[in-house]
């Protein structure tokens, strides 16, 4: 599957979200059935989602630290 996920809220009060995944065929594999069915939707937890073109970011040095090591100020 995927390789987390992270959600933001921007200063403006907007959330921003993106996930990890190994490849973008691994990707499309996982929603495959989501678009083979107009019908189905994906599941929303609250609220409305507005959707925007994707966009494919390739990793070039990945700083975050795992959430476990993280201070307690981050918890």
């Amino acid at each position: 599957g995927g390789g987390g996920s992270r959600l933001h809220r921007a200063e403006n009060g907007d959330f921003v979200a993106y996930a990890r995944w190994p490849s973008k065929e691994d990707r499309d594999k996982a929603f495959a059935d989501y678009s083979k069915d107009p019908n189905r939707a994906i599941p929303q937890r609250e609220g409305k989602a507005e959707l925007i073109e994707e966009v494919w970011l390739d990793i070039i040095d990945d700083l975050l630290i795992p959430e476990a090591e993280l201070p307690k100020r981050f918890r």
